[in-house]
């Protein structure tokens, strides 16, 4: 009876802890200017040349051990330049990314993206606009 209680606790943590074949995935990836509790609070694609700070919050399913997400910042207004980019190691207990782009000054108005990278490849483009007055 014993032998059988360890294998079903055996079977159950290996069940748990990523005896998966499922590859990670973005489950989700949203833009906003405050996170609360791991998620955007107020998701949205319009910021104001006022928000200083524009966060990005990935989500990730299926997560092993070495998963990366990356984030690169651009400009599209002509001409496109890249503004930042960062990488995150994520594991089975942390499946997000917080990723922020931030200012000193006001964001000139135009259209901007941020490309997210899920173990080195592109997964999603998210397009977003900083509206003028």
């Amino acid at each position: 009876m014993k032998f059988f209680r360890v294998l079903v606790l055996v079977s159950l943590v290996s069940i748990l802890f990523g005896c998966t074949t499922l590859p990670p995935r973005v489950l989700s990836a949203e833009l906003g200017t405050q996170v609360n509790s791991g998620k955007i609070a107020k998701p949205t694609t319009i910021f104001e040349p006022g928000d200083r700070m524009i966060h990005l919050v990935v989500q990730v399913d299926n997560v092993v051990a070495g998963t990366t997400v990356g984030a690169k910042w651009y400009s599209v207004t002509p001409p496109r330049r890249l503004l930042f980019e960062s990488e995150l190691a994520l594991d089975v207990f942390n499946t997000s990314a917080d990723f922020t782009l931030t200012t000193t000054g006001d964001w000139t108005p135009g259209q901007y993206e941020v490309v997210v990278f899920l173990d080195g490849k592109q997964s999603r483009t998210l397009a977003f606009a900083v509206k003028g007055e």
